[in-house]
């Protein structure tokens, strides 16, 4: 059994797993931290997508999320503290946690747009 996030993937409808592993969708995540499902790893992180089209390998390891959004010019604000990735494991978020998770993968669909956008 393989997870994402904490959550089972096998618990997920067929449609939605066809779609998170269907290699041509590009899912961008904020963090290294990795996500799997099925036959193998599932998603970018932001700063490895950076990195690859701005050919600037410093950003590879770069771990601040805001660093990389004003990297690619997105404004990026976090409504918390914490980095999303310290309550992934918690069965109830709270409001400004569920806020934080939304605000993130905004962020990370931004980003990618922006980036996906340079290479055309």
């Amino acid at each position: 059994m393989v997870s994402l996030s904490g959550f089972s993937f096998d618990r997920l409808s067929d449609s939605l797993k066809e779609f998170l592993q269907n290699s041509e969708n590009c899912f961008v995540r904020p963090s290294k931290q990795s996500w799997s499902g099925g036959s193998g790893k599932i998603g970018v992180p932001a700063c490895e997508l950076a990195a690859r089209v701005f050919k600037k390998p410093g950003l590879f390891d770069e771990t601040r999320f805001g660093i990389i959004a004003s990297e690619v010019n997105v404004s990026y604000s976090s409504p918390g503290s914490k980095p999303v990735e310290e309550f992934k494991n918690e069965r109830i978020l709270t409001p400004l946690q569920v806020k934080m998770v939304i605000y993130d993968a905004f962020t990370c669909y931004r980003i990618a747009s922006k980036l996906l956008a340079t290479l055309h």
